[in-house]
């Protein structure tokens, strides 16, 4: 008769600990918010947007190395941002910053542009910014005001902005640089810092890499059906190339293995996805002998951008590397010529 409290109390203490030694990996992506800033800049026919909607590759191949190496069009994961309400009155202003192919600037200063939005209206350009270029990036973040009412005032390390009120009698607002002088990158007292937010250079760099394979979906991917303007959507609709900024969603772990760097890609595409079915992906590793991402293994997912979507992280194995499950199956690890790979396996 005591043989069962035993067993149950077995299963308490056992399962408990099988559950949280999983974890989850969240599918990542660019802010919605700022993605949909980006897509209003490339439509406003803004000077600042021409040179990021251009088709620079000779070659018309979207996203694929050119005789100069990388591609020369901008791609939004060479995009910062900032997504901020500076009024208090619900509504975003989003602060972007390009700093790949296409973006203008020096080596030692970017230019970018602040977006806001007139109740339900389009995205509009409020001004444009400038910031420092420190190392292969911009500076630490946004330096907001702390004005009690009204529209805060903000600074990059190039110098301060303010706002006023446009002409015309629109009662439509702009920011402007004001004069004085620049603060460097401490905090200062009422100001808070909001950092520059990009995708992951790892899962870039990634999927830089995986488009210049020889895969079915890398080649759907480099097939330009926009022209000479990339990016702009003229029809019903959004543009039809894959852009990172809206089709990507992304993992990045080690999964437990020291120095492994492991990048998990799903490709949320409209050109892809099928009715009913899980999204297409690919697992890919950085081989360091070789200096070279590769792909471990092909992955499905449903893609759920909620809080419990993801790649769960297995309580086992294989090959030194933490075996994972997502909303499609279960994947463990085995040897490869090339290194470890990953296969699906029963559940």
């Amino acid at each position: 008769m005591k043989v069962l409290p035993l067993i149950l109390a077995a299963v308490l203490i056992v399962v408990p600990r099988v559950m949280a030694a999983e974890g989850m990996l969240p599918w990542r992506f660019m802010d919605r918010t700022a993605a949909s800033a980006f897509d209003g800049l490339r439509r406003s026919g803004d000077p600042f947007a021409e040179p990021l909607t251009l088709n620079m590759d000779a070659d018309d191949r979207q996203g694929r190395e050119q005789a100069e190496g990388r591609s020369l069009n901008f791609d939004p994961t060479d995009l910062f941002y900032v997504v901020q309400d500076l009024n208090g009155d619900g509504h975003h202003m989003v602060f972007l910053l390009p700093m790949g192919p296409g973006s203008s600037g020096s080596t030692a200063r970017t230019a970018g542009v602040v977006m806001l939005r007139d109740d339900a209206g389009p995205w509009r350009v409020a001004c444009e910014i400038e910031e420092r270029v420190v190392g292969l990036g911009p500076g630490p973040g946004v330096f907001i005001g702390g004005a009690s009412h009204g529209w805060r005032p903000f600074r990059t390390l190039e110098g301060p902005y303010g706002w006023r009120r446009m002409h015309g009698g629109s009662g439509r607002m702009e920011c402007l640089p004001v004069a004085g002088p620049i603060q460097g990158s401490a905090v200062r007292r009422g100001e808070r810092l909001v950092r520059w937010r990009s995708i992951s250079p790892l899962a870039a760099s990634a999927l830089r890499a995986f488009r210049n394979m020889n895969h079915p979906i890398a080649d759907a991917m480099a097939i330009n059906h926009e022209g000479a303007r990339i990016g702009v959507d003229r029809t019903s609709g959004r543009p039809r190339n894959f852009d990172p900024a809206f089709d990507l969603l992304y993992a990045t772990s080690d999964l437990g293995r020291r120095g492994a760097e492991i990048a998990f890609l799903l490709f949320d595409w409209p050109m892809l996805r099928r009715e009913g079915e899980p999204l297409p992906g690919v697992v890919m590793w950085w081989s360091e002998p070789e200096a070279r991402w590769r792909i471990a293994c092909t992955i499905a997912d449903a893609g759920d951008r909620g809080a419990a979507g993801g790649v769960t992280l297995l309580d086992t194995r294989s090959e030194g590397l933490r075996n994972f499950r997502t909303s499609a199956g279960r994947y463990a690890w085995v040897g490869g010529p090339a290194g470890p790979e990953c296969r699906a396996v029963p559940p």
